[in-house]
């Protein structure tokens, strides 16, 4: 083996490397920030639950229950991580199949959406509470703008870019524990729960 094919391996040894550690150090700062943004979170979570536990009743939360419970198994398959196939199947299949999971997503939102709120009439009759009837028709509400989330923070994911996708789930948690919290302080009632989601 002369110097000059040793040379090269070297050469193409350290071009190989390169990549690696960018890539390496890309997603040592992505955890870093979604365990922090995760912690900031939880806290945001249990902040929210004991402003609103200390400002309404265990009816209030009752029926705040019953809406979530609805609510979760709804909208459980609302994408049938969709996001993930993005994901799995690499850049070049990424932008050709973006845009079938874009439509077939928002019409999983939409459904869903139009279940929950074809619900709210009848489970608030069923339950005699007629302030379940709007949280389930602003729970619906919430529902609709969501694809161009799922789509959007994929793509961040797909890119390495966890810093941005795990910022945007961070200010979704604050706007809505810390929206919670507002409202309910600024007297808004019942609706605190439900009215920034």
């Amino acid at each position: 083996m002369n110097a000059d094919s040793i040379g090269q391996g070297v050469t193409s040894a350290a071009e190989t490397a390169a990549p690696a550690a960018a890539m390496g150090h890309q997603v040592r700062a992505g955890m870093a920030w979604t365990m922090g943004l995760t912690i900031v979170g939880r806290g945001l979570s249990l902040a929210a639950q004991v402003v609103l536990a200390a400002i309404f009743s265990e009816g209030d939360w009752g029926v705040f229950a019953i809406f979530t419970s609805i609510f979760l198994v709804v909208t459980c398959l609302r994408h049938f991580s969709l996001n993930q196939l993005l994901l799995q199947r690499g850049p070049e299949a990424f932008e050709r199949l973006v845009g079938p999971v874009y439509w077939l997503v928002s019409v999983l939102h939409w459904a869903c959406a139009g279940l929950i709120a074809a619900l709210a009439w009848p489970l608030s009759w069923l339950y005699q509470h007629e302030m379940l009837m709007w949280y389930m028709l602003i729970g619906a509400a919430s529902l609709l703008p969501g694809a161009p989330a799922v789509v959007y923070i994929a793509r961040l994911q797909q890119q390495l870019r966890f810093r941005e996708a795990t910022i945007i789930t961070g200010a979704s948690s604050f706007v809505r524990f810390g929206g919670q919290i507002g409202l309910a302080l600024a007297g808004v009632g019942p609706l605190s729960f439900v009215l920034p989601m």
